[in-house]
This record gives structure tokens, sequence and C-alpha cells, in this order.
């Protein structure tokens, strides 16, 4: 009240800058995110990152539906020790388990057409180590036990046991 007629003018004033410039400055902020997206979708020096790991084909090189586990498995076949047995090796299964030491770490029995690999996740990347791996020419038997346990018999003396 102090104020009087020239308070109500200098708020008649405020209100009506307001109203004209805070949808305008959401206009121009819708604009110049929207040119920025644009920019970025048309961008031919942006590199495109993979969705998904690369489907899986057929020994025979026949495509199959696309199967994420089996891309998966394939992806880890090719990352291992850098890539060194993707030309010898076909990949068949794997299947990620509790690390029988470290129950908060997993470990990956993954299988292919000539041995088997226990695989643990790399403590210092992103990257699989091998924790061992036989072909299968080195292994007697294979022991499934209570469905928690696989157990491997090597022809030599020496036997792994990973356990769920």
């Amino acid at each position: 009240m102090d104020d009087g007629l020239e308070g109500l003018v200098k708020g008649l004033g405020k209100g009506a800058v307001g109203v004209i410039a805070q949808p305008a400055t959401g206009v121009i902020d819708f604009a110049s995110g929207s040119l920025g997206a644009l920019r970025r979708a048309v961008d031919i020096n942006a590199e495109a990152k993979k969705q998904r790991p690369s489907r899986l084909f057929t020994p025979e090189g026949i495509m199959k539906p696309y199967n994420k586990h089996e891309a998966v498995g394939n992806q880890m076949l090719r990352e291992i020790d850098k890539g060194s047995f993707i030309d010898t090796d076909r990949y068949i299964y794997h299947v990620v388990l509790s690390h029988p030491a470290n129950p908060s770490r997993d470990i990956t029995v993954l299988i292919t057409c000539r041995r088997v690999f226990v695989l643990t996740e790399s403590i210092l990347s992103s990257s699989l180590d091998i924790e061992w791996k036989e072909d299968f020419a080195a292994i007697q038997s294979i022991e499934i036990i209570h469905f928690v346990s696989v157990k491997f018999i090597l022809k030599v003396i020496q036997s792994i046991s990973i356990e769920n």
C-alpha cells in the first residue's frame, strides 16, 4: 500500500512482460533442443553404437532367427584372448554361474565345438579372463552332480569342479 498507483503500474508491467517472455522462452528452448537433436542425428562423424550383439550364423552360413543368448555367447567367444579362438572354435552354448569361492562374482562356462572355457570378468576391465580351458580331446568324462555341480575328469591327472 505504500507504493500506491506507482506499485500497481510496476506490477502490471512485470506481469505483462512475464506473460509474453515465459512462453517465448519455452518456444526458444524447444526449438534449440530439437535442432540439437537433429544435428546429432545427421552428424556423419558420429559412430553408431551397436544396440545388440551380432547374430550367430550356423556353420553352413544359414541365418537363424535372432537369439540373444546365442549372440551374447558368440560375442564372448570373439572377445576372449583378443579373438584368438574365433577362427578355430564355433560357439555351442554357455551358462553363467555363481563363483564358488566368491558368490558376488560370476563365472561363465562356455562350450565351443573344440573345447570348454571357464571365464571370469576381469577386475581391471570389462573383458573376460580365461580361468581354465581344456580341449575335448583331453576330457575323459563330464559329470553333473545333483544339478548344482559340474565335474570335468581329464585324461591326465587333473580335475576341476564347478559348483553353483
